[in-house]
């Protein structure tokens, strides 16, 4: 299997701890920790109402469900070679490139700030998913929330979990693209004036 099929990677060859080494590592840890909390959202909502006989197999199908992903995920798609230190090593020193650049340096290298922006239109599709997981998570859980406030009651309790899930996938997708398909040598008026290529 390529570097790139992996989702993970240990702390250390031998270490137990994983790492997520890009969207869909990052993905499993958040398809495992949303199946927990919405299972233990949805629990206590059924508590709530004296509801136990639908509470406890919806939280046992979900912690299940989630719990089952993660574990095939770190057993299938877990490099038992190399560490995450050397995948970051490697990203950061740019000894392996992981395929075509989609963002670079906004300034020089040596300046304070190290931001990176879209240089071609696989960086803008990062921004744009960035910007509809954030949109998409508020909308959803006002929408939530207003079906939890005006007919079922105890719902609205899981639309913080759901905007909060959303932006968090959001953040963590957008800035491990910038940093894993990042040209951190370079800056955008590079590429734009053609000196990069």
């Amino acid at each position: 299997m390529a570097d790139g099929d992996y989702w993970f990677a240990r702390y250390s060859p031998n270490g137990r701890g994983l790492v997520p080494l890009n969207w869909k590592g990052a993905a499993t840890i958040a398809t495992f920790v949303l199946g927990l909390v919405l299972g233990g959202v949805l629990l206590l909502i059924f508590g709530l109402r004296d509801q136990f006989v639908l509470g406890i197999p919806a939280f046992v199908v979900l912690a299940v469900a989630g719990t089952s992903f993660f574990i095939w995920a770190s057993a299938a798609k877990a490099d038992p070679k190399k560490s995450a230190y050397e995948y970051f090593t490697e990203r950061r020193t740019g000894a392996v490139a992981e395929g075509p650049y989609w963002f670079a340096r906004r300034f020089p290298v040596g300046h304070p700030r190290g931001s990176m922006s879209p240089i071609n239109a696989d960086g803008w599709n990062v921004v744009r998913r960035f910007v509809s997981w954030m949109i998409g998570g508020a909308l959803v859980g006002l929408l939530v929330a207003v079906i939890g406030i005006l007919w079922v009651p105890y719902l609205w309790v899981v639309a913080p979990f759901i905007f909060a899930g959303a932006a968090g996938y959001a953040g963590y997708a957008f800035v491990a693209a910038a940093q894993g398909r990042g040209d951190h040598q370079h800056t955008v008026d590079d590429y734009k004036t053609g000196r990069v290529k």
